[in-house]
């Protein structure tokens, strides 16, 4: 009961108990205060009693006051009885009120909390569609990402590709030029075997005619006599051609040009012709190869 209030149907159910008590404590003392005023006049028929009995006078005086007072008492539990009467239906009207208030109250809340649950869900519903939207857009960007990077590998392939071919295009178009490197080589190789040499070209072009130039310049500071005769239509071939009449019959100085050609990076494969003099070879300086790789290649000699 700790805590309630004073329109609490339990706090008026209690108070009317105890006042109902306090009554019947008040009517029991009563009745038998009377019950023991009458069974001493029916014993010693006269007053006063005391002096026989030898109580105390304000004991007897309690007692003969309380049994004059009996009507009153009477009175007074009739209207305490309709006091908790009154209070018990009282209470428990307000009781049943209360009870049907907060039965209204849970309903309303079990409504509310219904409401709230439906509100949840639909948050939770529009959540997961989004969540599914988001995963579905991050499924299309990565394979937009992809299809992307895929693009851009290919696009990196055919630059990888078109400079391929550019350098390969440049390549050809770029003119024979001998370093100073492979001058020095060619030099020093011939240095030890010097001999005499003509060089021709298979046609009549600028970049074949510099070129045998070159190797003109390049032969004679080895301490050769080399010189650049008119173009020939007999030999057709690529790079520097070694034109000898048979294997036997070569001359030990084509061999020697031939591998100092070959170290200093000159591609000079050897060619047997019937048409050039026993003991004799030439040098014809054939089309650019243009970087490519060429089979049969000689290996220079150390």
């Amino acid at each position: 009961m700790s805590g309630a209030s004073w329109n609490s149907p339990e706090l008026i159910t209690w108070t009317a108990y105890a006042i109902a008590g306090l009554l019947g404590l008040l009517a029991l003392l009563s009745a038998l205060a009377s019950a023991w005023e009458k069974w001493l006049e029916r014993r010693y028929k006269y007053w006063p009693v005391e002096r026989y009995l030898g109580v105390d006078t304000r004991l007897w005086r309690f007692i003969r006051a309380h049994s004059k007072a009996l009507p009153y008492l009477t009175v007074i539990m009739t209207l305490g009885a309709l006091v908790v009467l009154f209070l018990s239906v009282w209470g428990s009207e307000l009781k049943g009120k209360l009870g049907e208030a907060r039965i209204l109250e849970l309903e309303v809340s079990n409504e509310e909390l219904h409401l709230e649950n439906r509100a949840v869900k639909t948050r939770l519903a529009a959540v997961q569609d989004d969540i599914e939207a988001a995963e579905a857009h991050a499924e299309a960007a990565k394979a937009e990402r992809d299809a992307a990077q895929q693009v851009a590998e290919r696009a990196r392939l055919a630059a990888l590709e078109a400079r391929r071919e550019r350098e390969k295009l440049e390549a050809k178009l770029k003119p024979r030029v001998l370093t100073d490197e492979q001058r020095q080589v060619i030099a020093n190789r011939l240095q030890s075997t010097p001999g005499t040499i003509q060089i021709v070209r298979t046609v009549n072009n600028t970049e074949q005619f510099n070129f045998a130039l070159q190797l003109r310049e390049a032969i004679a500071a080895g301490g050769w006599k080399a010189s650049v005769g008119g173009t020939t239509f007999v030999y057709r071939g690529i790079g520097v051609m070694i034109i000898v009449n048979s294997k036997d019959q070569a001359p030990r100085s084509a061999a020697y040009l031939q591998n100092a050609l070959t170290c200093a990076g000159v591609y000079a494969p050897g060619l047997i012709s019937s048409k050039q003099d026993p003991g004799t070879f030439k040098v014809v300086v054939g089309d650019n190869p243009y970087g490519q790789l060429l089979e049969n290649r000689p290996t220079c000699r150390q």
